[in-house]
């Protein structure tokens, strides 16, 4: 629990091939199998189990904003503007659905005749989405590929910046998945800092004298004991 905790806190830095396999790949992944359950591969993917869809997607939405904030360190940036317009990117879809969708039913229900029409022409011609729903939905789109496409190009602050050290030096690698090798945040802040690391040898140092001063030392050489006579 504490490594899922640190996954998604959003701490330290992420660099561009971190991203690319933390958020990109599964992103990726989970966007095609979706695709080829409702649309490409129904009869095929429509038998699995809804857990097998919404486990990996609730995980992936749960950690992405992590990602992205890591990410935007390593560029330099605080990530303030991503926690400002990330409530826009799921308002906007969902405004989208209630003017096309929610707010005519109701209206029709309630005796508005274009509505009604508005709302039969959907069951016989299909689905379609008025201009303003297509604009937020629009909107909406653009937000994320031009989030994706900033982050998956614009390389890294060389060095440590005020987010910590920079991931592609190998002093601090990219935070990996829980149970995969993450190292401790505790280990790595003493790597990074001198003063503990200093005092660290000092320490080691001092318990290696300790050590020597504690074996015993005998006044003879190898084979004497008490009561022989030296020769």
């Amino acid at each position: 629990m504490n490594s899922f905790k640190a996954w998604k806190s959003g701490e330290g830095r992420l660099s561009r091939k971190g991203y690319a396999l933390y958020f990109l790949t599964p992103g990726a992944g989970l966007l095609l199998l979706s695709w080829l359950a409702m649309f490409a591969a129904p009869d095929l993917l429509g038998a699995m189990s809804s857990v097998v869809f919404v486990l990996p997607w609730m995980f992936f939405l749960i950690t992405t904003d992590a990602q992205n904030i890591r990410r935007y360190h390593d560029i330099g940036h605080s990530g303030r503007l991503y926690r400002v317009v990330r409530p826009l990117v799921i308002v906007m879809p969902v405004l989208a659905l209630v003017l096309n969708f929610v707010l005519p039913a109701h209206m029709a229900m309630a005796g508005d005749m274009q509505a009604l029409v508005y709302m039969m022409g959907m069951d016989f011609n299909g689905v379609s989405f008025g201009p303003i729903p297509m604009a937020l939905l629009g909107l909406t789109l653009a937000v994320i590929a031009c989030n994706v496409v900033y982050l998956t190009v614009m390389p890294g602050t060389q060095g440590p910046n005020d987010f910590g050290p920079d991931p592609n030096t190998g002093a601090s690698a990219d935070v990996k998945l829980p149970g995969f090798g993450a190292e401790p945040a505790a280990a790595v802040s003493n790597a990074d800092d001198p003063v503990k690391r200093a005092l660290a040898q000092y320490q080691a140092q001092q318990q290696k004298h300790a050590a020597k001063m504690a074996t015993p030392v005998r006044n003879g050489p190898a084979g004497a004991s008490f009561g022989r006579k030296r020769t």
